[in-house]
């Protein structure tokens, strides 16, 4: 068995399903690949599907009435994106969401899903788990981006990601243009802040690795 299908196989989505089942799922699904910078899926499509990311990693956005580009989550191997819309069934996808790296992604539709889980009720029940960590994920977005200066916004952030990677070193999967996109803040506002910050040995950062003292 590949790493691949080892992957899939123990991912929390097909938690306490057999591999016979896990693979019945697969047949039915479409594979993809894409180039660094290529479309996934864009703003307004009519027609999208759940994505299970395999290799790579997606970044999700929006864009407002002027062009201004919000970032909404950047996803790599093992992750799944545009679940909740599809469960949505909204006319129109309101994200864009274009590969960050070269990507290999999995597709299968809300349909399609919805049908596999009346088959197999533990694969909904799983789906639930992930919509409901993904709920507390964007609540902890809404708190970064309610606070009022850069530096608090910052600092919320890498208190997050530093939580997450149980570590007080760790990488972000950002570039600078990317952060300021998804804090909402000016980039050279959000770069003279971070170079502040480090001159008062509160952090230290290489490009995307950061430390917090």
């Amino acid at each position: 068995m590949n790493k691949i299908f080892q992957m899939i196989y123990a991912h929390p989505l097909f938690k306490g399903l057999k591999n016979s089942e896990v693979q019945v799922i697969l047949e039915s699904l479409h594979r993809k690949t894409y180039d660094r910078e290529q479309t996934v899926f864009a703003m307004g499509e009519s027609q999208y599907a759940i994505g299970f990311i395999l290799k790579g990693n997606v970044t999700v956005s929006k864009l407002d009435y002027w062009g201004n580009r919000s970032i909404v989550n950047v996803l790599g191997k093992g992750e799944i994106f545009c679940e909740s819309f599809a469960f949505s069934r909204v006319e129109e996808l309101p994200v864009n969401v274009v590969a960050h790296k070269d990507s290999d992604i999995l597709f299968i539709t809300g349909e399609q899903f919805i049908d596999f889980g009346v088959r197999y009720p533990q694969l909904m029940k799983n789906m639930m788990y992930i919509l409901s960590s993904k709920n507390v994920f964007m609540s902890q977005k809404m708190d970064i981006l309610s606070k009022r200066k850069i530096r608090d916004k910052v600092l919320a952030f890498l208190s997050m990601q530093a939580q997450q990677q149980r570590n007080y070193r760790f990488s972000i999967p950002f570039n600078r243009n990317e952060l300021a996109d998804y804090l909402s803040v000016d980039r050279s506002a959000l770069s003279a802040e971070l170079s502040k910050m480090r001159d008062e040995g509160i952090i230290d950062y290489h490009l995307s690795e950061f430390t917090i003292y």
